[in-house]
């Protein structure tokens, strides 16, 4: 606690800092204090932890956290909040594996700080909300974040038109105030032959995932459960070709390590971890091979000095 928050008060005099927390055991004294079986106590530091990632998230700071394994705890489901609010990472480790996990840490930079959404609807609601607009704080975020969202159609006929529009902004490492807005329009249907055809099974595991991790996060175990199992019937029960059979492979492999978390850990740094990992699960996890590898070219194809050129030699 203590020296958790001495870094971020340091890091506050440098843009886009970076703090990598190394801890064989629980905080026991001072600020943040886990180290108590009185639940006020408990509460206090869950609370007082999730401030410091909220401060640490507002001046731009990234916090990752690798624990000690062999240690007695670190209380990672309390302290992994401050890496979960940053977008850092969480693992544990063994001492002879911390510098490999330090040199990791730095090859997954922030590419963008102050991340904001604006998700605007028509034909559509977002699930867990009635509002047609919806904005959203998202923080920082390194080249593999990904997140999910989830609507479902309201209109009256079971065949139309879902237009949808993102507003994505956020300030480059260079601060550049920047704005991208995606427009997309969908075609919905009742047909199951339809929906298989276009179903994309690597965005629906990844919600299921992330979802799932976030359940078990907030002790809803059983809805962490049901998520995964019943997300597994759907996509075992479509038509699948090579890729789709592929990446139903690689969320059940998934699934199964969350469940077995779920259902029978009893190691709540593991839990922590493992929960903390799969709720920021970047979709590259769950694609196959070859979209994996059109991705990469994809975000390849222009370099930085390329976009440049077209923004600034723009002529109007």
């Amino acid at each position: 606690g203590p020296a958790l928050t001495l870094s971020i008060g340091i890091s506050s005099l440098c843009h886009n800092s970076e703090i990598i927390l190394c801890t064989d055991g629980l905080s026991n004294t001072g600020v943040g204090n886990m180290d108590s079986i009185d639940k006020k106590e408990i509460n206090r530091a869950r609370q007082y932890y999730q401030e410091l990632g909220n401060q640490a998230k507002r001046q731009h700071t990234l916090i990752s956290i690798i624990g000690i394994l062999g240690s007695d705890g670190c209380g990672l489901p309390i302290l992994g909040r401050c890496a979960d609010i940053t977008s850092g990472s969480i693992n544990m480790n063994h001492p002879i594996e911390l510098l490999t996990q330090i040199v990791r840490i730095s090859q997954c930079p922030i590419i963008a700080t102050d991340v904001s959404v604006s998700r605007y609807s028509c034909g559509f609601k977002w699930l867990g909300s009635e509002e047609n607009v919806i904005h959203e704080e998202i923080g920082n975020a390194n080249i593999d974040s990904s997140v999910i969202y989830d609507f479902e159609n309201v209109q009256d006929s079971e065949t139309g038109s879902l237009i949808i529009q993102i507003h994505i902004d956020y300030t480059t490492p260079d601060l550049k105030k920047r704005k991208r807005v995606i427009t997309n329009t969908f075609e919905s249907s009742a047909q199951k032959k339809v929906i298989e055809e276009h179903a994309d099974v690597a965005v629906i595991a990844l919600s299921a995932i992330q979802k799932s991790a976030d359940y078990k996060l907030q002790g809803r175990d059983e809805e962490a459960h049901q998520i995964l199992k019943s997300t597994y019937q759907v996509l075992n029960n479509m038509e699948k070709n090579a890729t789709a059979q592929e990446e139903l492979a690689n969320f059940v492999d998934l699934a199964k390590k969350l469940d077995i978390t779920i259902l029978r850990e009893n190691d709540i740094d593991l839990v922590g971890k493992t929960c903390y990992e799969m709720k920021n699960l970047s979709i590259n996890h769950m694609l196959s091979g070859e979209r994996k590898t059109d991705a990469v070219e994809r975000r390849t194809k222009m370099s930085n000095d390329d976009l440049n050129a077209m923004y600034y030699n723009y002529t109007f």
